[in-house]
């Protein structure tokens, strides 16, 4: 699994806990993901009693039991994740569960923002040798820059950081996406954005900004109680925005200024040619008055047009005609060329044919 931002944007939907800890719920968000079209779904491995302490952190080590999966349920979803065409991906919040996603072959770690000053927990992921993701939210740019090293000081092949605020849903004031950029341009990895805010707008800001990684949380149902619901997407709401990542994605083109090939016909309807304004004799000097610019775009541009003036009829010209180069003498030196006209008209539509 490589990222860069020269590939598609590696969309990760996060189930996270929003299962509840039942697992049909948890099967049923793999389908949904995978329906989606997103690139991995992601869970979050942990125990309770590896996670908060037993008592001085008592009521974040009950709500936490609830929602634990075993090493069965992981077995099972990362089966199930095989079957869907989709990537199984899980968070580990300790070393044994750890060595459990490593037992399942998963393609990658992610790194939650609790633990961005963790260093040695970060260490011990980096050396199994994956790719990982690691979400800043709460962090400063030097916690960044640590966390970073220690990655890549232990052995990881590739860090991607991702911007995040840790706020549930996170207001827009606050999402920041332009640390993104500032991360990207200090630490100089791949940058991406784990989004906790309500719709996809950030989202789709942040692909723009040049995000190689999209995360966002997802749901069954927004109605249920959860910590991660009121930032969560629902299941049409994650096909939105898997579909507006890849227009996007398209959207984004070369930073190349160029005329597209669905335009060239119409340049030849929108744009103008040089026409004459009134009738005019043989032996005639062309002044700009003598001259009018019109659609279609099928003759001399004005700027071609332009480079004939001063210059003698050989002709008579009637008010409307098109401006030819063959109307007009040539000036001493030419070699019977006619003026440069714009590449479209000359070359695609055979102006002054």
């Amino acid at each position: 699994m490589v990222i860069d931002n020269h590939r598609p944007v590696y969309i990760i939907a996060e189930a996270g806990i929003n299962h509840g800890g039942d697992m049909r719920v948890a099967a049923e968000m793999v389908r949904i993901a995978a329906a989606a079209g997103a690139n991995a779904v992601k869970f979050q491995s942990f125990t309770a009693s590896g996670l908060a302490h037993d008592s001085l952190a008592a009521d974040q080590h009950a709500f936490f039991s609830k929602y634990e999966l075993g090493r069965r349920e992981h077995a099972e979803l990362n089966e199930l994740c095989r079957s869907e065409g989709i990537v199984f991906l899980s968070t580990p919040f300790d070393t044994d569960m750890l060595a459990l996603l490593e037992e399942l072959h998963v393609p990658a770690y992610k790194v939650a923002s609790c633990d961005l000053t963790n260093l040695p927990f970060i260490a011990a992921i980096a050396s199994r040798r994956k790719p990982m993701y690691i979400s800043t939210g709460m962090g400063s740019m030097d916690e960044v820059w640590r966390a970073y090293e220690t990655a890549i000081e232990h052995g990881c092949p590739q860090v991607v950081m991702l911007q995040c605020t840790t706020q549930y849903p996170t207001p827009y004031p606050q999402v920041n996406l332009r640390s993104m950029l500032a991360i990207s341009d200090e630490v100089g990895c791949d940058v991406g954005f784990s989004d906790h805010s309500i719709g996809n707008w950030c989202c789709f800001a942040a692909v723009g900004m040049g995000a190689s990684v999209i995360e966002k949380h997802f749901c069954l149902d927004k109605s249920v109680a959860g910590p991660d619901i009121p930032g969560s997407c629902s299941p049409e709401e994650l096909t939105d925005l898997v579909q507006g990542i890849r227009a996007i994605e398209q959207a984004m083109g070369r930073r190349v200024k160029q005329m597209q090939e669905s335009e060239e016909q119409i340049a030849g309807i929108a744009r103008r040619s040089a026409f004459y304004a009134c009738d005019l004799g043989a032996g005639h000097v062309l002044c700009e008055q003598d001259l009018k610019f019109l659609r279609p775009g099928t003759g001399l541009a004005p700027q071609a047009a332009m480079q004939l003036l001063g210059r003698e009829l050989r002709m008579s010209v009637r008010n409307g005609a098109q401006v030819k180069s063959a109307d007009f003498h040539m000036m001493e030196g030419e070699a019977g060329s006619e003026p440069a006209e714009h590449a479209l008209q000359r070359d695609v539509l055979g102006a002054d044919a």
